[in-house]
């Protein structure tokens, strides 16, 4: 029997069979479904790899953000918060803490008012895999505001977590034309303002936060510690009591001095200092050593002091234990005190021991008519005044752990600004 042959229909058959075999072959899909997703996984990659590298590059164009704005705030100033401040100058200096942090382009220098600048700093991303599907290259930009202060402050609450260290109570009327500086971290109420009293300063840094609705400016609320401006000061030397008993200035005291103002002399008085009701006292020039008990100025007393070379008079109250010195001057006193000017306690009118027991408290009670001049230093113990207190004449720097100013009280303090050197802050505040 002849052989069969093929015939076209057969072939066609064959072939289309071979074709869907072909297709539902899945021998060579692992290969091509490789080829096809290399690309996206390579790109996938580089993408990480460089938006890793945008990250640290913004937080370094950030660095050199903070870093340039708290320049140009610090040459602010020190140009001393002029309304027109050197522009130049301000730029030079924005532009070289930027640059030693790593940004070259000129950074751009937004004034925002006469103490506070913005700046922006502006770096192109650096690119490695993403450059193959950018078309331009992206920018990274960073900004920061800081804020300039000259310090000027005549007020000083030194406490480091005390509540109201800083307590302004009563009507309490407290005008200062310099600064006020409390240390104290407190979360509510390092500065406490109450009733109708109000206080207006120039400045008012607070560590901790603030309570109160009549404090201007507003307070300036988290800010670093400005430290005791006095800590440098030593106590001074001294030797043995020239008083070994209190001192009591009365009417028969008086009498025994001849009658008429009563001249007490420098030197170390142990167990304290009283100057009665109605009694004038002159204090000669030099150091006053008050070692335990009180120094107590009554009512109606009239206290003074004369002046020589060396200024007027410093007042040390020291002691032993817990018999140190504190000071109390009562309702309807009439005192003008003036301090010696030469070393080592110039302008220091009264400085108590930093070593005095914390729990003593020092007293310039209601009434009180003073003509004070000097620094007044408490570091460790509280001050108080109190209940209609006039203070209109006092040119006094106060440094003490905690201060309170209660009833109607006044206090004009410009005299202060001059006994420090100005203390330049910078802040970042955003």
């Amino acid at each position: 029997m002849p052989a069969m042959t093929e015939g076209p229909g057969i072939q066609s058959s064959k072939c289309l069979a071979k074709l869907r075999a072909l297709l539902k072959s899945q021998a060579g899909a692992v290969a091509v479904y490789v080829g096809l997703t290399i690309p996206l996984f390579v790109g996938a990659g580089g993408l990480a790899v460089d938006v890793t590298g945008w990250y640290r590059a913004k937080r370094n164009i950030q660095s050199a953000a903070d870093a340039a704005a708290y320049a140009a705030a610090l040459n602010l100033a020190q140009q001393g918060l002029l309304q027109t401040p050197d522009q130049t100058a301000l730029q030079a200096a924005a532009n070289d803490a930027a640059a030693r942090n790593g940004v070259s382009a000129p950074v751009q220098l937004n004034p925002l008012d006469s103490r506070t600048i913005e700046v922006v700093a502006t770096e192109p991303a650096p690119l490695f895999f993403t450059s193959a599907f950018l078309d331009s290259t992206p920018s990274i930009t960073a900004r920061a505001v800081a804020r300039a202060v000259v310090s000027d402050a005549c007020i000083w609450a030194l406490h480091p977590s005390a509540k109201a260290a800083f307590e302004i109570a009563g009507s309490a009327q407290v005008n200062l034309d310099c600064g006020v500086v409390v240390n104290s971290t407190d979360p509510e109420a390092a500065l406490e303002q109450t009733g109708s009293s109000c206080l207006s300063a120039t400045s008012v840094s607070v560590r901790g936060d603030y309570a109160g609705n009549c404090v201007t400016p507003p307070p300036e609320v988290h800010t670093p510690d400005y430290g005791d401006p006095l800590s440098h000061l030593q106590p001074p030397a001294y030797g043995s009591c020239d008083f070994p008993n209190k001192v009591t200035v009365d009417s028969a005291y008086t009498n025994q001095q001849g009658g008429g103002p009563v001249s007490l002399p420098n030197g170390v008085y142990c167990g304290g200092l009283e100057i009665k009701a109605n009694q004038t006292v002159i204090f000669q020039p030099g150091l006053y050593v008050l070692k335990g008990g009180q120094f107590y100025i009554a009512g109606n007393a009239h206290v003074s002091n004369a002046e020589d070379s060396s200024g007027g008079v410093t007042f040390y109250l020291t002691g032993s234990g817990s018999n140190y010195a504190t000071l109390r001057f009562e309702s309807g006193a009439d005192i003008a005190l003036t301090p010696m000017t030469v070393p080592p306690l110039e302008h220091v009118l009264f400085y108590q021991d930093p070593n005095a027991p914390a729990n003593g408290s020092n007293k310039i009670a209601g009434g009180v008519s003073m003509d004070l001049t000097g620094i007044l230093y408490f570091p460790n113990q509280h001050i108080e005044f109190t209940g209609g207190s006039s203070t209109s004449g006092a040119q006094v720097l106060i440094v003490s752990s905690t201060i309170t100013f209660t009833g109607n009280t006044y206090l004009n303090a410009d005299y202060a600004s001059g006994l420090l050197p100005e203390q330049h802050y910078v802040r970042l505040v955003e």
